[in-house]
């Protein structure tokens, strides 16, 4: 039997000051914030390892690419804001281009390209589920 809350949770995007004086952000019902938190990791992690593959390899091509990537998915935030379609798209198109650039690093066993592969597909399964989600949604709801 579960136990039933002394406060009324928030249901949309809101900040609460819950029992205990803790902060929390609540996420929307379609999850636009937790999509947006991991394209922003997702980002950072692409900055993090062409910084680190420049710093051990002085691999120019990999902090460009690197960088590439984040700017991109940083891009495709900002586009969200005006069109979400099109910024959920190009998210899509990143992540692809993320699996492309380093497949063969994969392959052979690097765990950077590991990683980097392994990251950007499992960020393209989250946004083709979350379209799948909200198209489902939107016909339910006629």
């Amino acid at each position: 039997m579960a136990a039933s809350l002394p406060w009324e949770p928030p249901t949309r995007f809101e900040t609460s000051h819950l029992p205990g004086g803790t902060l929390w952000v609540v996420k929307s019902v379609n999850g636009v914030l937790l999509i947006n938190g991991l394209l922003i990791l997702y980002a950072l992690m692409n900055e993090i390892l062409g910084i680190y593959a420049y710093a051990v390899k002085q691999s120019i091509p990999s902090i460009i690419g690197g960088t590439a990537l984040c700017l991109l998915t940083f891009g495709s935030l900002a586009l969200y804001s005006k069109n979400p379609r099109a910024g959920r798209m190009t998210a899509a198109a990143v992540t692809l281009l993320g699996v492309g650039s380093l497949a063969k690093d994969a392959m052979q066993g690097k765990w950077q390209g590991q990683v980097e592969v392994g990251a950007s597909i499992a960020m393209f399964a989250i946004l083709l589920g979350a379209h799948f989600l909200t198209t489902s949604r939107k016909r339910a709801s006629g």
